[in-house]
Formats: structure tokens, C-alpha cells, sequence
């Protein structure tokens, strides 16, 4: 029930330290994700610009408050750390959002508006993601976050993932350039009780269900577009996900005894 609050899913990403990831477990070979539909024309990533005329008409009809309107406009940016593992102005940033929220320190532990402490538990599957896992949780620990990390063989989780029975997964999402119905499937309103679904985030939010509407009724590149770009706006700039990384190139091998033959054959 905690992670309903926006302001403890902010305040999770904010303690996300990448740069210190990237450099001490990666080696430095990875980028940060800061959009759902990356590098593609339907990315709605502030750095392409601003939101687009028809998504704003969008948002004009759907009545969206101010507040969400700004968030929107916004956009996600993934905030950048000095690399220590220990960033004190990002560390005061998550404390301040959480302190606007009714959070309250208690010695180490982190203590909810009600007075329960912030208790979180993270499932994997694979050791290098238990291995991420562990590092993120000794940077939560910086606020009094106690984050319980748990691998599990592949028939537990995969029945914890189809009852939703987890705090936080690592999971990738694959998108096309062509996405459609199955954004229902997982980020829809009626996706979010239903057992089985990828709405792993048990998202309800009206700006993403009005999104994926207007895509998969687009009739217009334009539009298609503009749907697709809004759709990614509410999606990041709801914390709904602390966004990982992805390798911003292809690697290639080369071997100087392979070559072109000089016959090509006939069948190419």
C-alpha cells in the first residue's frame, strides 16, 4: 500500500544511484532508460522537446488538473548523482518529498504517514539482478528504508508475478514501433486487478487509459504519435518504475580470416 504514495516511488529513483552502478558493477558500458519508446520518434522524453499541440488538446479535453498538467509538461528527467553511492543533495531532495508527504524520521527507520515503518521487498530470479538489488538497498538504507531483496526459483516467482504478490520486480517491458491493444494489457486501468495481466505496477491512471485510447484509435501518423509520446510522459513521470539502463550501442567482433568470398552464390 506504501508504494501508492508518488512521493516514496520519486523518492526511490532519486536514491537509484546510476552513475555509481554503472561505474562499479557495469564498468561504465551502460546508458540510462529515460522513456518506454527510447530513441524512436514516439518517445515522449522532455530532451526530444515539448509536448506536442495534440497531446496538450488531449490533456485540455480529459480536464487534467494544474498540477498534473505541469508534471506532464515536465516530463522525466533521471536524476544525476556524483557517482559516490552516497549523493547527499539527492538524499536531501527524497527526504524533502517525503517530509511534504507526511514521511517522519524515526532514528533509522523511515516511518509512513500512519507511523509504519517503510518495509519493502524486492523479487528476482537471476543473480545479477539480486546483485543490483543489494546495491540499491544499501543506498534506500540512506533514508531508513529497509528493502528486503529475495530470489527465487523460477516457479515461485512467475506464480508471485501472476498473483501480484510483490512490492518490486526488475522487468523489461519490449515496445515496438507499431504498439497498440497490448498497452492495455499493460498499463490499463482494467488491467491493474487482473491476475495474470503485466500491469505489474497496478497503474490506474485516466491521462494513460485516455492515451492508449487515443492511440489505438489514431488515424493519422500525427496522432498516432502524439498518443504514443503523451502515453510516455504519464507513464515515466509517474514513478511508476525506477527506469535501469540499456547499452546504447551494438557490439560487433571482427576476425581478419573472415572475408567476403570473391563468388557470391546465386542464392545470395
Amino acid at each position: 500500500a506504501s508504494l501508492q504514495s508518488p512521493a516514496l516511488r520519486q523518492a526511490l529513483d532519486l536514491m537509484f544511484d546510476f552513475q555509481w552502478i554503472n561505474k562499479v558493477l557495469y564498468g561504465d558500458i551502460y546508458q540510462r532508460s529515460d522513456s518506454y519508446f527510447g530513441n524512436t520518434p514516439l518517445s515522449g522524453s522532455p530532451m526530444r522537446g515539448p509536448l506536442s499541440p495534440l497531446s496538450t488538446d488531449l490533456l485540455d479535453t480529459l480536464g487534467t488538473s494544474a498540477d498534473d498538467m505541469a508534471r506532464l509538461q515536465a516530463g522525466y528527467v533521471a536524476p544525476q548523482s556524483d557517482g559516490s553511492g552516497r549523493d547527499r543533495q539527492l538524499r536531501a531532495q527524497a527526504f524533502e518529498l517525503l517530509a511534504e508527504a507526511g514521511y517522519q524520521l524515526t532514528g533509522t527507520q523511515l516511518r509512513d504517514p500512519q507511523g509504519a515503518p517503510v518495509h519493502l521487498e524486492v523479487i528476482v530470479q537471476r543473480r545479477e539482478n539480486e546483485r543490483l538489488a543489494l546495491a540499491w538497498r544499501r543506498m534506500l538504507a540512506q533514508l531508513g528504508i529497509e528493502l528486503s531483496v529475495r530470489l527465487l526459483d523460477t516457479s515461485q516467482y512467475q506464480r508471485r508475478l501472476q498473483n501480484f504478490d510483490f512490492d518490486i520486480i526488475v522487468y523489461d517491458y519490449y515496445a515496438s514501433l507499431s504498439p497498440g491493444n497490448e498497452q492495455a494489457y499493460y498499463w490499463g486501468s482494467d488491467a491493474a486487478d487482473n491476475s495474470g495481466s503485466r500491469n505489474y505496477a497496478g497503474i490506474q491512471d485516466p491521462v494513460i487509459d485516455a492515451s492508449i485510447d487515443a492511440l489505438t484509435r489514431a488515424s493519422t501518423p500525427e496522432g498516432f504519435r502524439a498518443a504514443a509520446q503523451l502515453l510516455d510522459r504519464a507513464l515515466m513521470s509517474g514513478h511508476y518504475f525506477v527506469p535501469l539502463f540499456h547499452n546504447p550501442v551494438q557490439w560487433v567482433a571482427s576476425w581478419h580470416h573472415i572475408e567476403y568470398p570473391n563468388r557470391q552464390t546465386a542464392y545470395g
